[in-house]
């Protein structure tokens, strides 16, 4: 069974990632410190089309933010993707990588990463290959912000990533 498409869902993704931080800052609860792990979630749910002849249709990414900057610069080389714990919602493609670590030992349930990179924890996702992490400065800039996920359509129709994440500041 395909996913349906819905706006809704990314706009889940952000405020998910957004409302717990602005939640504890006003009840004045304790925030993620810089000096521990932060966890957040990451993903996006569009409709494509794949020009005609073409194996890999548009390419996606969208990013995420850390709630406390990182020590050094988030590049290319310390945002990581793990497809391995990937469920099947019913009638889907196993998204593909080859942009793993075996430093990013996490699961979806418990996220983990070591000091200083990002580790991405695919859960669900369809119609999507080629799965990078990347930092969201073109080049070999980086950000000590955060970072970006992208991904490749690999067929007419509904593309998604749905993921969880770890960072640890180092």
């Amino acid at each position: 069974m395909k996913r349906p498409i819905s706006g809704l869902i990314i706009l889940v993704v952000v405020v998910a990632g957004i409302v717990p931080i602005a939640n504890a800052a006003r009840s004045g609860a304790a925030q993620v410190s810089p000096s521990g792990t932060t966890h957040g979630v990451i993903g996006g749910d569009f409709d494509t089309q794949l020009p005609a002849g073409s194996v890999n249709g548009a390419d996606w990414g969208v990013t995420a933010t850390l709630p406390h900057a990182a020590a050094a610069r988030l590049t290319d080389n310390v945002v990581f993707v793990s497809v391995d714990r990937w469920k099947d919602g019913g009638d889907q493609t196993k998204p593909t990588t080859t942009d793993t670590n075996p430093k990013c030992t996490g699961t979806v349930q418990n996220p983990t990463a070591p000091k200083g990179i990002v580790c991405i924890y695919v859960l669900g996702g369809d119609n999507a290959a080629n799965v990078s992490g990347y930092s969201v400065v073109p080049g070999a800039g980086g950000s000590k912000y955060g970072f970006k996920l992208k991904w490749d359509s690999v067929e007419n129709g509904d593309s998604f990533i749905d993921a969880v994440w770890a960072y640890q500041y180092p």
